[in-house]
């Protein structure tokens, strides 16, 4: 829509309440009373009664608006709608009643667009996602993640008011799925004649709730969503549990899987308009992988086998395994469709809209016999109102994809009840009756643009015009950009877990660190302090770390094509914030008179712009610490104490505006640390090192006789390599990371004395081996230059030719052995660096040699990828997320491998050495097979962030002549550069 033509309906919208009143009558025909049409032909009447049209719906087959039901006429499913006129006359055809109903509420919101009928478009549409769903937590007693029964105040659970505007909401929403988690439900929801002690609620209430969620149900199909009814395991009733002298949560006996078995039937049979029921393999099941897999195939798909009626099955992938649940579903087939929800983005759906998994196969699996059904964990955002439709659009394109069926969204705690979480101090603040009524707007979002991605965002703000006229569009923008502050924060700032990362309050004690190559610091604080944000992942290749940030400053290198730097980060937090508390000014000048609504949404939106600040300017400050810690660069210090300084004061100032709006003492509760974030500023030291004594000397002709070096004058120069002691203590991972990018001992030879137009430098430093063995010398120039290992008789000399990074290999001796390096900087002067790094293969001969790259035969899902730091300056990758190469009892299966053929002179006993790249304990494993023998698993070593030797555990007996060796896939994101069959010592 051109801006011109948005301004013009935007105007519309906001003269609505001016039209004159009543200007003519409108009849809306629906083919039949069912309770999806009815609705639909209500909620258009409605929206027409607001221009002042008298309305009607009847049951008829002639109106100004008539209603068809007709799926052939429709392409798209029953869910699908055309809009067209017919004369006068508006026709709405829908591939089902719902389909229907969706196009008498499109219709609606043409109406309300200012639009009248005669001017009414027509339109096409369908879902772009087949299931829109929504999750939460039972609210009954004992159940895992949400007691309190009933939902506390209001006994909202057992309102059919609240049930009624919850399901219309949905619809209205076009949501079609609504999932319902409780540990154990049945004792609330079902009678076990047959087990009478299986609950201790008196009878005459477990009818009286039967009755109710059989109208919940109902009302729910009327409307076109589907319900579900999702257990974690293993949990029984508390009168069960005590009756059998049992805990009641984690213990499997016959007498529990009958008694789960018996709910699960009775709850199928029960409600006949429940859709389906799932569980989850995990939580409460002291099992391996297969066995929890065996128990849900007896228990659960048992128990359905029993029901009158065959449903569809929800599994949550959590604790699962795709192998064994793949084994499991082909030894059951079940008739009926099985959904497997998996995480999208963790436990935080407001950080990236591109999904990142822990396991691939999910997705990717030829035989599995599920659909995903993404589960948008919203774990982020519990108190603030959120809408920011552009980044919603891009996660529903994320999801669309032929393995998949669609997404639901929910946390794991909060409740769509009672608003409990918002109690403002005054009458000039809102009172809601329920939290989904207080995030309208997210519900909003998510539904209507998972039906339809291109609903333009006039319609998604249409309720702020309605009541703000004037002041609605800039209320909606302003909260689009609040929207963006947490997404940002949690991208960059990025942690797993709900216990993890709370990023409504800068909290987190936990540190899975799933799904990243390296651990997250933590101190010993809830609160996230800057140093945690120093040393701490981003959530993918589209955003540099600070580590990675300040070693490419260092080696004066650019970032990668499309990377964020961690100062652009920032930036797009900070303007963010500034864009949300100027939108929202503009709104309150333009407000006519007081609202409380409003004053609820310009508290969110002014509350997320001071977390914009405050999260901006710590990044920020985390960067220029991070240049502190690494560089040594003292200067850092004073702007980051400044920076850290407006964190404080923005932190006050996010305090005082949420105690008006909010009871928690969260925000407040944090000021201490806020402040000690300042002092660490005040007093941090830069990152302890030990430096390698390089000893360089410049020459203003061409090297030629000993006698020259002897003539020259040696500068000392030290090369950072970072150690982990002190100030350093837990960042292991990160140090070594650092020293990778850093490569170990590096000089630069401007910082060098010597003649201005010095022809060329010899640098020398001695390395010193534990023991003989074959060094792999990788060189990093910033110009042309030779190396020389080893001297005398044993000297041996490569040319580095060009500037780049180069790799050698050559003997060592147990001791110091000299290194040097002759570099001519050319015109590039004295602007010259070198860069070292030596890692040695403890052995004194090489029987064989193989080129991972090389491999006769490399399947996938392993690569050859370029790596100047590796023998033939390439190497064998297994990509990050493409699936373990072990099943869930941690036996190999065909999951890409290479075969290097080899042979050995003669008969002996001899040891396999891999040189490997490991990036995290995740990753830092293969399985390893010689000729017919057991395939077992090697690596598992704590070198991180560099290439080194490991040796398998094995020690093999080889006849003389031809053999092979297959390395195999254990774990993702693993590197190989080549493999060496030496003697055993």
């Amino acid at each position: 829509m051109s801006h011109n033509l948005r301004l013009l309906v935007v105007a519309s919208i906001c003269l609505l309440p001016a039209l004159p009143a009543a200007y003519g009558n409108v009849l809306i025909a629906i083919p039949t009373d069912s309770p999806a049409l009815r609705f639909g032909g209500e909620e258009l009447s409605s929206a027409l009664a607001e221009t002042g049209k008298q309305t009607a719906v009847r049951v008829g087959r002639d109106g100004d608006i008539t209603v068809r039901v007709a799926r052939s006429a429709v392409r798209g499913g029953p869910e699908a709608f055309v809009v067209q006129r017919k004369g006068t006359r508006v026709e709405v055809t829908g591939g089902s009643s719902i389909g229907a109903m969706y196009g008498l509420l499109d219709v609606a919101d043409s109406v309300r667009l200012g639009r009248s009928l005669d001017a009414v478009e027509a339109r096409r549409a369908r879902p772009f996602l087949p299931m829109r769903g929504i999750k939460w937590n039972m609210p009954f007693a004992g159940g895992a993640y949400a007691g309190g029964e009933g939902g506390g105040p209001g006994q909202w659970l057992w309102s059919r008011d609240f049930w009624e505007k919850f399901l219309t909401m949905m619809a209205r929403s076009r949501y079609n799925v609504l999932t319902l988690w409780n540990g154990c439900p049945y004792h609330h929801l079902v009678r076990l004649d047959n087990i009478p002690e299986a609950s201790d609620v008196p009878p005459e209430q477990i009818d009286a709730n039967i009755a109710f969620f059989r109208w919940v149900t109902k009302r729910a199909r009327d409307l076109g969503i589907r319900t579900y009814v999702i257990t974690w395991n293993i949990h029984v009733s508390p009168s069960f549990a005590k009756e059998r002298g049992i805990e009641a949560q984690g213990v499997d006996t016959p007498e529990v899987r009958e008694y789960l078995r018996e709910c699960v039937r009775a709850l199928i049979d029960t409600y006949p308009d429940l859709t389906g029921i799932g569980t989850c393999p995990g939580e409460r099941m002291r099992m391996t992988p297969q066995e929890r897999q065996d128990f849900i195939a007896d228990v659960y798909f048992g128990g359905m086998r029993r029901a009158s009626r065959r449903v569809p099955f929800f599994l949550r992938y959590w604790q699962g395994d795709p192998h064994a649940t793949a084994r499991m579903l082909d030894r059951v087939k079940w008739p009926e469709p099985v959904y497997v929800s998996v995480k999208f983005n963790g436990e935080h759906m407001y950080s990236s809209p591109r999904f990142h998994l822990l396991d691939h196969n999910w997705l990717t699996m030829a035989k599995r016999r599920w659909k995903v059904f993404w589960h948008f964990r919203n774990d982020c955002i519990f108190r603030l109102k959120w809408a920011d439709p552009d980044f919603v659009r891009e996660a529903i394109q994320s999801c669309n994809a032929p393995y998949s069926c669609g997404f639901f969204w929910g946390s794991e705690g909060l409740k769509p009840g009672a608003d409990a979480s918002h109690r403002p101090a005054g009458a000039a603040y809102a009172k809601y009756d329920y939290e989904f009524e207080r995030k309208a707007e997210m519900y909003r979002v998510w539904g209507r643009l998972s039906y339809d991605p291109d609903t333009p965002d006039e319609v998604l703000m249409l309720d702020y015009c309605r009541r703000y006229g004037r002041a609605g569009e800039d209320a909606f923008r302003a909260l689009t950009q609040a929207s963006r502050v947490i997404p940002l924060t949690t991208s960059f700032h990025w942690n797993y877990m709900n216990g993890d990362w709370r990023p409504e309050h800068n909290i987190g004690a936990w540190n899975t660190s799933h799904e990243q190559s390296i651990r997250n610091y933590r101190d010993q604080e809830t609160f996230h302090s800057v140093k945690e944000y120093i040393f701490n992942a981003t959530i993918d290749e589209t955003l540099c770390n600070i580590p990675d940030f300040v070693a490419a400053e260092m080696n004066e290198s650019a970032l990668p094509k499309g990377q964020r730097s961690p100062i652009d980060a920032a930036q797009e937090i900070l303007n963010a914030a500034q864009e949300a508390n100027g939108l929202i000014a503009s709104a309150r000048e333009k407000l006519d008179g007081d609202d409380p609504d409003f004053a609820c949404l310009e508290g969110d939106v002014r509350i997320a712009a001071e977390l914009g600040r405050y999260y901006g300017w710590k990044i920020l400050a985390a960067a220029h610490l991070g240049r502190l810690l690494v560089v040594g660069d003292r200067a850092a210090r004073e702007p980051a104490v400044k920076l850290l300084t407006e964190c404080a004061d923005t932190w006050q100032r996010l305090t005082d505006l949420a105690a008006q709006q909010y009871p928690t003492r969260q925000w407040r509760d944090q000021l201490p640390q806020v402040a000690a974030d300042i002092a660490y500023a005040k007093t941090v030291q830069p990152l302890p090192s030990r430096g390698r004594a390089w000893r360089v000397a410049a020459f203003d002709k061409p090297f030629e006789t000993p006698d020259d070096v002897k003539q020259r004058v040696w500068n000392e120069a030290e090369a950072r390599v970072f150690v982990e002691e002190g100030e350093a203590k837990g960042l292991g991972q990160w140090i070594a990371r650092m020293n990778a990018a850093l490569a170990h001992a590096s000089i630069d030879l401007a910082k060098a004395s010597g003649p201005p137009g010095a022809f060329g430098y010899l640098a020398r430093t001695n390395y010193v081996a534990e023991a003989d063995g074959i060094a792999d010398l990788v060189v990093r120039t910033t110009c042309q230059g030779t190396v020389w290992l080893g001297t005398g008789a044993q000297r041996r000399s490569f040319d580095a030719g060009r500037p780049g990074v180069h790799f050698f290999s050559g003997a060592v001796n147990s001791g110091e052995n000299l290194i040097q390096v002759m570099l001519f900087p050319g015109a590039a002067k004295r602007q010259a660096r070198l860069a070292l790094d030596v890692s040695v293969l403890p052995v004194h001969e090489i029987a064989a040699r193989m080129e991972c790259e090389k491999a006769q035969d490399l399947r996938p899902p392993m690569v050859v990828v370029k790596d100047p730091q590796c023998s033939g300056r390439a190497c064998v990758h297994v990509p990050r997320n493409a699936g373990r190469g072990d099943d869930a009892e941690g036996n190999p299966i065909d999951h890409g491998c290479m075969l290097l053929p080899f042979s050995v002179e003669r008969m002996g006993k001899y040891e396999v050495w891999v040189r490997v790249f490991w990036p995290a304990t995740t990753a830092n494993s293969y399985f390893i097979q010689v000729d017919e023998g057991a395939i077992v698993q090697f690596g598992q070593d704590e070198v991180f962030g560099r290439w080194h030797w490991v040796k398998a555990r094995d020690t093999y007996s080889l006849a003389a002549g031809r053999h092979r060796l297959i390395l195999r896939t254990r774990e993702t994101d693993t590197r190989g550069d080549y493999v060496v069959i030496a003697p055993a010592r």
